[in-house]
């Protein structure tokens, strides 16, 4: 994979940081990027180990404490009738992708 393929991953990645956990849609509205696209960087992030889907219903999703989530769609597991994935990144994963951005703006 490309520099610039792994620094778009990298912020995938730290958008997924600022909240402990993100969806495909909420990739896609802060990178300005089709929802296609975020879906297929995410598989592949799973596909590499970066990333692990939550289970909603699971007590270690973050959405089971989070105090809307009776009214929120994401922590019902629904949007539109569609069923909702949600991942977290891992740690390790987040200071590789520091230092890749960081290297990459002190050039």
């Amino acid at each position: 994979m490309d520099t610039d393929s792994r620094k778009e991953l990298c912020k995938i990645a730290l958008i997924i940081t600022e909240l402990g956990v993100a969806s495909p849609e909420y990739v896609a509205l802060r990178l300005h990027i089709p929802l296609t696209r975020a879906h297929s960087a995410l598989a592949l992030m799973e596909s590499f180990g970066w990333i692990e889907r939550l289970e909603l219903s699971s007590s270690t999703c973050p959405c089971s404490r989070c105090p809307l989530r009776r009214v929120c769609p994401l922590a019902r597991g629904k949007r539109a009738g569609k069923n909702v994935h949600v991942y977290r990144i891992k740690s390790e994963v987040v200071n590789y992708c520091k230092r890749l951005l960081s290297d990459s703006r002190d050039k």
